[in-house]
């Protein structure tokens, strides 16, 4: 029954009513005497307009009082009749569907009504008497009769038409501001969305950079704590007496420290950097780079062996990323829970469609069983591994890290035990470019062989 205006809104109605009230009088006043019916009848229907955006019902309502009463009161129609059109707008506009249908209804019984008080009843009373229109019509349809048939057909069309005008753009008016309104819900669906989408990609970028902060940070501390550790065993070996190349021994040791030390740095400073800016400032390790890593850790004392099997094929950059901090991740793993004593064996295994990285390392004789505990099997869930630390603590972004990076690049991972080894297995998919190409210098190179073999 009544809406909430703002208090500009409520008055604006007010005012406009309150002028065409005032220039309805100030009409009826200069064309003859205005007396108290005109007058109400005015501040009535004014009363009715100011209403019609705060309570269209009570509005049409009112309206429907008023107009009863100026016909009863035999007013003639005024400029206050005026208010009648905004009503009508106002029940399609803002009126809910039962009062919108019974502003449609009005537009026709309210033409049919005006149409009888103004014109048709006026025409047949100045006619003549009641007596002799039915003679009249008995004896056919006179020129008089005719003329006020006519006269009554078009002030109702017209009537009815500029009625079902106002309704009508009140109508449009409130599928406008649905459509409008649809507009604004849709857009701050989509800004939602996006702002969504955003905070999705602010999260896996934090979970990259803290995987590749740990993959650093515990790759470089384990190098840093194996060869403080040897440096400190030599020293206290030289304290009970003299060793052959212990300074060289303990040089080296502190070169490697003082080096992994610089590169860890480096790549930290370079995933601060990444936290302020989108694009990586320094690029990424990928396969290249593998020897190098080997040859870290070797200088710690590990034995790692690196073998290739077939033909090696471009991966693109996340994917070789993705095999180097797994090779980084098991190898230093290895050093900080494996038997030292025993190689690291890490294997890449090219195929046509797939490349089988296995890390294999063997198991401290104590730590073989609660190993069995923190088997990761393939696309396992990225999260932390809660078995028995004592035996291999893999915590944090460990195995759980590594199987992420294996899924984001579109293959998996599994880390388990196999008897007295700790096999680490990640198969990533080689992209079919890299096929298409592998396979187009396959025939190239057999093409050649054959036609060597025929020219000998």
């Amino acid at each position: 029954m009544v809406r909430a205006l703002t208090s500009r809104q409520l008055g604006i109605d007010i005012g406009v009513a309150a002028v065409l009230v005032i220039i309805a009088i100030a009409y009826t006043a200069q064309t003859g005497y205005i007396g108290f019916a005109e007058t109400a009848v005015s501040f009535g229907l004014g009363a009715a307009l100011a209403l019609r955006r705060f309570s269209p019902p009570l509005a049409l309502g009112f309206a429907w009082l008023i107009a009863l009463l100026q016909m009863m009161l035999r007013q003639d129609p005024g400029l206050a009749d005026l208010a009648i059109l905004p009503i009508l707008y106002s029940t399609a506009a803002y009126g809910p569907s039962v009062l919108r249908w019974l502003g449609f209804a009005s537009t026709f019984v309210g033409a049919g009504i005006a149409t009888l008080y103004t014109v048709t009843v006026p025409a047949l009373l100045s006619y003549a008497t009641p007596s002799v229109i039915y003679d009249g019509l008995r004896a056919g349809l006179n020129g008089e009769l005719a003329t006020a048939a006519q006269s009554t057909l078009i002030v109702f069309t017209g009537s009815l038409a500029v009625f079902i005008l106002s309704w009508v753009l009140g109508v449009l008016t409130r599928a406008f501001s649905r459509s409008e309104a649809s507009r604004a819900a849709q857009a701050a669906a989509e800004n939602d969305r996006l702002l969504a989408e955003q905070a999705v990609i602010v999260e896996q970028e934090r979970n990259r950079i803290a995987r590749d902060m740990h993959d650093i940070v515990a790759h470089s501390l384990a190098v840093v704590i194996a060869q403080a550790d040897g440096a400190r065993y030599l020293h206290a070996a030289s304290a009970m007496g003299p060793v052959e190349g212990a300074d060289d021994l303990v040089g080296d040791s502190l070169t490697t420290i003082a080096t992994t030390a610089r590169g860890a740095l480096a790549d930290v400073r370079v995933l601060l950097g990444e936290l302020r800016h989108q694009e990586s400032t320094a690029p990424q390790p990928g396969l290249g780079e593998l020897d190098d890593l080997a040859a870290q850790f070797r200088s710690t004392g590990l034995a790692v062996e690196l073998h290739s099997s077939g033909i090696p094929s471009p991966l693109g950059a996340t994917r070789e990323l993705a095999v180097y901090r797994i090779v980084q991740e098991a190898l230093t793993n290895t050093l900080r829970h494996a038997d030292q004593s025993k190689p690291v064996v890490v294997a890449l295994d090219w195929g046509r469609e797939d490349l089988w990285l296995t890390v294999t390392s063997a198991l401290l004789a104590d730590r073989g069983a609660a190993a069995a505990d923190l088997a990761m099997p393939a696309r396992a869930p990225s999260a932390a591994v809660t078995a028995d630390r004592s035996a291999m603590t893999y915590a944090g972004h460990g195995i759980p890290g590594m199987v992420e990076r294996a899924a984001l690049a579109g293959g998996h991972l599994a880390a388990a035990p196999r008897g007295t080894l700790f096999v680490v297995s990640a198969q990533l998919p080689v992209p079919a470019e890299s096929v298409a190409t592998a396979s187009v210098s396959t025939e190239s190179d057999t093409a050649q062989a054959a036609t060597q073999a025929a020219t000998a």
